[in-house]
């Protein structure tokens, strides 16, 4: 049975590791953590990184992996990063290919905080934003960034609208 990928996120201080600790127990999972401070090996204070004593025996990556002086880390080219998806990454289908590349409505609201410029020539709000659309793009998993969703007749934009590369099935989440 293939693990389901969930991705938490929410603002600092609201209790994130405690529940991804408590679903990669109910899951039997692993956590793998695109905090963009927390990646950084001697960044301890106002990062609220994971002691190991709360870690419970659950696995963790991108944990205190780059040196406090590397600007732009390339963790999550790391071969033990690319594994961990690679029993749920097929080939992607046409039909997907060609919605990750057609148009669609992004959100036009603040474009001056559009300021950080991804591998991929995206261009996001945050350091954070910039990690996963790394990570979607290097692991081949579909994404549009905020793209249009109509939710009972209100226009939003989740951050990441994602498509399963092999069922298509769309998830969207927001940070």
């Amino acid at each position: 049975m293939k693990k389901p990928l969930i991705i938490l996120t929410g603002p600092t201080a609201v209790g994130k590791t405690k529940a991804s600790i408590g679903l990669a127990k109910a899951l039997d999972g692993e956590i793998i953590s695109a905090e963009s401070m927390q990646v950084y090996k001697h960044m301890d204070i106002g990062s609220a990184k994971i002691r190991p004593e709360e870690m419970q025996g659950i696995k963790h990556y991108l944990k205190t992996n780059a040196p406090d002086s590397d600007k732009s880390p390339k963790v999550l080219t790391d071969p033990n990063y690319a594994e961990l998806l690679s029993d749920i990454l097929k080939p992607i289908s046409r039909e997907i290919a060609e919605w990750e590349q057609a148009p669609y409505i992004k959100n036009t609201k603040y474009p001056n905080q559009l300021r950080i410029r991804t591998v991929n020539g995206l261009t996001v709000r945050s350091k954070s934003e910039s990690i996963i659309a790394l990570y979607l793009y290097t692991h081949r998993i579909p994404f549009h960034y905020e793209e249009k969703l109509i939710v009972g007749g209100i226009d939003v934009y989740p951050d990441f609208t994602l498509r399963h590369p092999v069922t298509g099935l769309p998830s969207f989440f927001s940070g």
